[in-house]
């Protein structure tokens, strides 16, 4: 049933409210699918809202096990999204269309990051009256007269179901719940890497916009509702202090990858303060990890590599890090650990199907020597993804060790394990370097020298690589081709001189103390500085031109290492570092000195 225009806009100005009334047919996507269709999937606007949806979706808190999609509608009347309790976010294609109308690229992408954060927020509070809505209003004609009346019947319908408790007025229980999800959808496409200041900047105000498109926007003026303009401020007011200190969390990731793991922690518990989310937790319990290891290497070097793991660095930043268990356990090494341990569990607190956290945990259960521990973490992490390369690699793992502290056989089931993965990803270093680790452990050394050399072909640089030769009695790795050339920072790093201070003289200026850490940042655009007692360590500026991954390799030659990440990849050089999206070299990263 075609539902008039005013329903449509009340509804989607609400948004999403909780209903614990029974399920509806609504409650599912198929309903929505059965009654009004679907856009087909290779059209350009649906392949371009689920790029940006899976974006959101990898930053939004989450609840439970539920993994949110998007599924968009035919339907080309007034625009609206919806969240239902199957965990879909219901859009339809008017509202994508609306979305990207007549904006550059970059002010429609982050429109409908918005919106799909804001409902995707909807969805891990279980707002769902507007379903109930839906059926309970939908004989109601659009005539502007029918306002009045639809609004009362919303707010009789919320007391009616409970979503009210006695004494509370239903219409700040909407604008509480309301303005709540626009705080959330504004740091969740922030988070996501999309500019929140082309939704509320200052030239700029997204609800105005899309208000203007919707007949009966005369609900938006109703006094029991925020107002375009109210919602507007309210959130750049609570969402500036996030905004502000999104670079601690950037900069975090950075020191991370090169090994700074004391500075990326503080960096990450300073961003804790203002917003303590799933990635910040898991990333502070990667810190302590590493912490942990660098505890334990200078006790037992060997033991230190005994496996290697793939441990993920949110932020979009997939890092490949060392792990193991060792027999000697200082007080700042089980410190660590445990700190560690406690972060990733938050981490799984907040979404039990966070899949970075769940790796880690098998890492950190590993090192701890904790075999079973480490094997239903592994479980877990399959559970979520069934088929990911990583988690069996760390099943794999799990299974060996558990056979040794049970006095069981278990080599040959980890080694199939391993060859699987190994099958349908061919070039995945961590599982050659297991399957040799255990083939050299149980002494098949034939074997173990066929992984290993395979391994050292694919990552012939590292600790790991350091080991490996060793164990093969094979000399330093082989010399990389000299770069031709190396790209210039756009502001020279070191001992800020006057005319550096000159050129940072059009940035905007934000000193800050974390610890015995004093400095600055400097920012223009997506151009950023990071200086501390007054020296410029990292600098981070967008490539452009554009350039593909091809062509940079052929200019400035083959990298230290590779990271993989969440998007793509980080390529690690000497003194600089650059991300690669869909195929192309978006970001630089200079920090002027070698891992």
């Amino acid at each position: 049933m075609r539902i008039g225009s005013i329903l449509i806009s009340l509804i989607f100005l609400f948004l999403v409210s909780p209903v614990r009334a029974a399920d509806s047919p609504k409650d599912h996507a198929g309903w929505w699918v059965k009654n009004f269709g679907t856009v087909d999937r290779e059209n350009s606007d649906v392949i371009r809202a689920e790029r940006i949806f899976r974006r959101v979706a990898e930053t939004a808190d989450k609840k439970g096990t539920r993994h949110p999609r998007l599924v968009i509608i035919k339907s080309s009347g007034e625009p609206w999204a919806i969240a239902i309790k199957d965990g879909s976010v219901i859009a339809t294609h008017g509202a994508i269309t609306t979305c990207f109308r007549n904006v550059s690229p970059n002010k429609g992408d982050a429109r409908l990051a918005f919106l799909l954060g804001h409902e995707l927020s909807h969805l891990a509070k279980d707002d769902y009256w507007h379903i109930a809505a839906f059926d309970a209003l939908s004989g109601y004609p659009s005539s502007t007269n029918n306002e009045a009346k639809i609004i009362a019947e919303m707010i009789k319908l919320l007391k009616e179901r409970g979503d009210v408790e006695p004494g509370r007025n239903a219409n700040e229980v909407i604008r509480a719940k309301e303005l709540h999800a626009d705080k959330e959808g504004l740091l969740t496409m922030t988070m996501a890497g999309f500019d929140p200041n082309l939704v509320v900047g200052d030239n700029t105000n997204f609800f105005e916009e899309w208000v203007s498109l919707i007949t009966g926007r005369a609900a938006y003026s109703d006094a029991t509702h925020p107002t375009p303009a109210q919602r507007a401020l309210f959130v750049k007011a609570q969402m500036q202090p996030v905004i502000d200190a999104l670079w601690l969390y950037s900069f975090g990731v950075r020191y991370y990858q090169l090994g700074r793991y004391k500075d990326a922690l503080a960096f990450f518990e300073a961003f804790r303060n203002t917003f303590s989310g799933r990635e910040v937790l898991n990333n502070i319990g990667l810190c302590h990890y590493q912490l942990a290891l660098e505890e334990l290497a200078l006790s037992d070097p060997e033991e230190r590599t005994r496996f290697k793991f793939t441990t993920i660095l949110d932020g979009r930043t997939r890092a490949q890090s060392l792990r193991n268990r060792g027999p000697a356990r200082s007080d700042r090494f089980t410190q660590h650990l445990d700190t560690a341990t406690e972060m990733f569990r938050q981490a799984l607190g907040k979404d039990p199907s966070y899949l970075p956290a769940s790796l880690n945990l098998v890492a950190v259960y590993v090192l701890a020597g904790n075999a079973e521990d480490a094997q239903s973490a592994a479980k877990a992490a399959l559970l979520i993804a069934p088929n990911d390369a990583d988690a069996l690699t760390a099943k794999a793992v799990a299974l060996y060790l558990v056979g040794l502290s049970i006095n069981m056989d278990t080599t040959d089931n980890a080694l199939d394990i391993l060859r699987k993965v190994i099958g349908a990803n061919p070039s995945h270093a961590a599982a050659w370097y297991n399957l040799g680790a255990i083939q050299s452990e149980r002494q098949r050394n034939i074997a173990a020298r066929q992984s290993w050399e395979k391994f050292v072909s694919l990552e012939p640089e590292g600790v790991y690589a350091e080991r490996v030769r060793k164990a093969l009695g094979t000399s330093a790795a082989p010399l990389q081709s000299k770069p031709l050339a190396a790209p210039s920072p756009p502001i020279k790093l070191g001992l800020i001189k006057k005319e550096g201070k000159e050129s940072l003289r059009r940035f905007q200026n934000s000193p800050f103390r974390i610890g015995d850490l004093e400095g600055e940042v400097y920012a223009d655009g997506e151009l950023k500085v990071l200086a501390i007692n007054g020296l410029i360590e990292l600098v981070e500026a967008p490539m452009t031109p554009s350039i593909t991954l091809g062509q940079f390799l052929t200019r400035y030659g083959e990298p230290l290492c590779r990271l993989t990440t969440t998007d793509g990849s980080t390529l690690i050089y000497r003194e600089y570092a650059v991300d690669v999206n869909d195929g192309y070299v978006v970001r630089t990263a200079f920090f002027g000195g070698s891992l």
